[in-house]
C-alpha cells in the first residue's frame, strides 16, 4: 500500500499543476485572455502603438530613424524571483538556420559587456535559432522606467542587427 501511494503522490502533484497551468492560460483563442492588462495601460499611457500576438505578448515597432525599425516584445506571462516579479522585454536581431556563426555570436557577448542593462540570449525552435536582445525588469515598473528599457531593448538589437546583416528583418 506504501508503494501505491508513493506512485500515485506525484501523478496527483502533476496533475494539480497541469490545471493551474492550464487555469492561468485562459481561452486560448483570444490573445486578450492572456494579455497582462498592466502592460497594456502602461503602453496607452506612454501613447505608444501595438498588437497583440496570439500568446497574448505585446508588439511593438519603431521607427529607428535611416529607414530602419525594429520590432520589440513585451511578454506577459512573469516570473518570480523571491518576491520580485519579473518581466521580459526583448528584441530579435538575428536568425539562423542552425547555430548562430561564431563571429555573430562573439560580436554579442563582447557588446553585453558595455550594455547598462540586458543581454543577448538565443532562442531555439527545430533548427531555427534566434538572436534576441532582452531585458529583464521588474513587472510593476513605472512608465518612465518601462518606456526607458524599451528604447534601450530597441536601439541595442538595431545596432547589432545593422552590424551582422546586410538588411533589416526587424
Amino acid at each position: 500500500m506504501k508503494r501505491i501511494a508513493l506512485l500515485i503522490l506525484p501523478v496527483v502533484a502533476l496533475l494539480a499543476l497541469h490545471g493551474t497551468a492550464l487555469a492561468q492560460l485562459g481561452d486560448a483563442d483570444s490573445p486578450s485572455a492572456t494579455a497582462d492588462e498592466r502592460i497594456r495601460k502602461q503602453l496607452e499611457a506612454l501613447e505608444l502603438k501595438y498588437e497583440l500576438s496570439s500568446t497574448g505578448n505585446y508588439k511593438l515597432v519603431f521607427d529607428m530613424g535611416e529607414g530602419r525599425s525594429q520590432v520589440v516584445i513585451i511578454n506577459s506571462s512573469t516570473e518570480k524571483l523571491e518576491t520580485l516579479e519579473i518581466r521580459e522585454i526583448w528584441s530579435p536581431a538575428y536568425k539562423s538556420k542552425g547555430q548562430l556563426p561564431k563571429d555573430v555570436a562573439n560580436q554579442m557577448l563582447e557588446s553585453s559587456f558595455d550594455q547598462k542593462i540586458g543581454a543577448w540570449q538565443v532562442m531555439t525552435s527545430d533548427d531555427d535559432h534566434m538572436a534576441t536582445y532582452a531585458a529583464k525588469i521588474a513587472a510593476n515598473a513605472d512608465n518612465k522606467t518601462l518606456m526607458l528599457i524599451i528604447r534601450a531593448v530597441a536601439t541595442a538589437a538595431d545596432r547589432m542587427e545593422s552590424k551582422v546583416t546586410t538588411g533589416d528583418e526587424f
